[in-house]
Parts: C-alpha cells; structure tokens; sequence
C-alpha cells in the first residue's frame, strides 16, 4: 500500500456548494470508511465559517485506483470540487516516527537510525 494526500479544491463559483450537498459527500465517505483507505480526511473552514475546500490522507495500491475511487464522489461529480493527487511518504505521527534512515545519512543529520515505531506497509 502507499500514501496518498488529496488536495480538494472547489472548482470557481461551487464553494457555496459544499454546505448544500454535504450530505451526498458525507454518505460517500461512510461507504469508504469500512474499506480503511482514509487515514485522515476533513475540509477546511473558510472566514464565514463555512467548509469548502477539503484534504484527505489515503491509502491505495496506485494513483490510478485512487482516482478512479475520487472520481464517484458526489462533489466531483457534479462539478463541486476538483481534485489533485500525490504520493506521500510519511514518516512522523503522534507515535514517533517510522522510517529507517540510512546510517550515513543517521550520522550526519545526527539522528538515530532506528524508528520509534514500526513502519506500517
């Protein structure tokens, strides 16, 4: 599996939108829940208070999968949002961080080479 993170952003006039078909989004996501591909997922609030553009934290086989996924949510479909999709190779969270770094590069950045937590596949 790799990361994903995708960035949402409301296509020029439809941001107004995203309060008024929330709904149709938020039963999309609850059908992806289950399938654990959303590692973290929300929208950004504007000045009014208001959502529109979003982010989400993925995990997928491949770009391509992920987008043909994107591609049936209700914001994209009806021309609410766009979407732009990239590779990410976390290496930090809450619980340390999970990357074996190659020791010459441990040494000389003066970090230790072994990972505070496991690295998740």
């Amino acid at each position: 599996m790799k990361y994903f993170v995708v960035q949402m952003t409301c296509n020029p006039g439809r941001a107004q939108d995203v309060m008024i078909y929330a709904g149709e989004h938020i039963k999309w996501m609850l059908e992806h829940i289950p399938k654990k591909m959303f590692v973290a997922a929300g929208p950004f609030v504007n000045e009014k208070g208001e959502f529109d553009d979003g982010l989400c934290i993925v995990k997928a086989e491949s770009k391509e999968s992920l987008e043909e996924v994107l591609k049936t949510d209700p914001f994209y479909t009806r021309g609410i949002r766009n979407f732009t999709v990239r590779e990410w190779d976390y290496h930090v969270d809450e619980g340390g961080y999970r990357i074996d770094f190659p020791p010459h590069l441990a040494q000389a950045w003066g970090v230790t080479s072994t990972p505070t937590k496991e690295r998740i596949a």
